[in-house]
């Protein structure tokens, strides 16, 4: 919360759910792309790729979200495609945790 209180200071709350709204639409494209690489397995793809998912989650302060995606980038060039898949699994369950919580919150 205290980095989310950071963020909504700089920006504002309205920003802040502008920000929250772009990233859980995923209009970049970066939680798509890297669920994508997962499913399939291309592990030469998941370190950028967890990398930009990374960095967007620290700017909004969803430590959680951003804590997996650090974990893929050092660690999913090793991945087998059964990790790769509970990989997968566990991305897509946090990011809709992230959602609901967000939006119980009042901030999305």
């Amino acid at each position: 919360m205290a980095v989310i209180g950071d963020v909504c200071l700089g920006v504002s709350l309205a920003g802040y759910r502008d920000l929250l709204a772009s990233f859980l639409t995923d209009n970049a494209g970066c939680q798509s792309e890297l669920l994508a690489a997962l499913d399939g397995a291309d592990t030469a793809a998941l370190t950028p790729l967890a990398h930009a998912l990374h960095g967007a989650a620290a700017s909004m302060g969803l430590i959680g979200v951003q804590a997996l995606a650090q974990r893929l980038e050092v660690e999913g060039a090793s991945y087998t495609a059964s990790e790769c898949r509970v990989q997968a699994l566990a991305l897509r369950e946090l990011l809709d945790l992230t959602a609901a919580l967000l939006r119980r919150m009042g901030f999305a």
